[in-house]
């Protein structure tokens, strides 16, 4: 029913199958969600629809995980889908999430805040919310290394406010990755920003004959070769040239 929430301190076991999925929704109407209240789980074949209104941590989501720092929530093979707002709400947490899709949730699908927060995405799809995006709050994630990753469809990570990379940490985006900001929102970066793929990509790539040997980080990247480096190949040539041949700047500029 309505104000009803599935509330986790322990850990969630929901393992389905492609045959028989595992369904979390309300008897009727709308219900509040899985609220993963400092507690772990294992979701896999699930679905979790039909959530509105906050959790009793005052979050609101389909699944909701909050100071998640020891274990960590993982999902996969799964949909989220219809929330009122959100679909998947991270706050401090350590979230895991491949192989979902994420639909016809009314505001935001995926929503991160939180600097203790570590998420990683793989091969997700975003199809059909109000916005296909992953929104990212100021500061999130900032207290670890952070990776904005291609996922199988989604429209790009968004920052809601002006984000801040610190000393010492690293923003790795991959390529074909979009980043997007309201306006007046700037993304500063007091640490390292890794984006040399996704720049060199957006450009379509750069033509190069090497004159070095880099086959102990792509096989097909050896002396007299001409190749078009896109992506982890162009990362490698930009990365390890100063480890090939003889080291010097001459040698690195070629």
């Amino acid at each position: 029913p309505y104000n009803v929430e599935l509330e986790i301190q322990g850990h969630l076991n929901a393992i389905g199958t492609p045959a028989q999925p595992i369904t979390f929704k309300p008897q009727f109407g709308e219900w509040q969600g899985i609220y993963f209240n400092g507690g772990t789980g294992d979701l896999q074949h699930v679905t979790v629809r039909d959530g509105n209104g906050a959790s009793s941590g005052g979050l609101r989501g389909n699944i909701v995980a909050k100071n998640v720092l020891t274990g960590e929530v993982r999902i996969s093979d799964s949909v989220i889908s219809d929330h009122s707002s959100r679909g998947l709400n991270i706050l401090d947490s350590h979230v895991v999430v491949s192989d979902t899709l994420f639909t016809r949730n009314g505001g935001v699908p995926l929503w991160i805040g939180g600097a203790n927060s570590v998420v990683t995405m793989t091969a997700n799809s975003f199809v059909g919310n109000n916005v296909d995006r992953t929104y990212i709050e100021p500061g999130a994630m900032t207290a670890n290394d952070i990776h904005l990753g291609s996922q199988t469809v989604m429209e790009g990570y968004l920052f809601t406010g002006d984000y801040v990379v610190p000393p010492g940490i690293t923003l790795t985006v991959d390529p074909g990755v979009t980043v997007m900001a309201p306006y007046n929102v700037e993304l500063q970066i007091q640490g390292n920003l890794n984006a040399i793929g996704a720049l060199n990509d957006a450009l379509g790539g750069v033509t190069v004959t090497l004159e070095d040997d880099f086959s102990a980080y792509d096989p097909e990247m050896t002396p007299g070769k001409t190749l078009l480096l896109t992506g982890q190949q162009a990362e490698a040539l930009v990365r390890y040239r100063m480890e090939v041949g003889d080291g010097s700047n001459e040698s690195r500029m070629r």
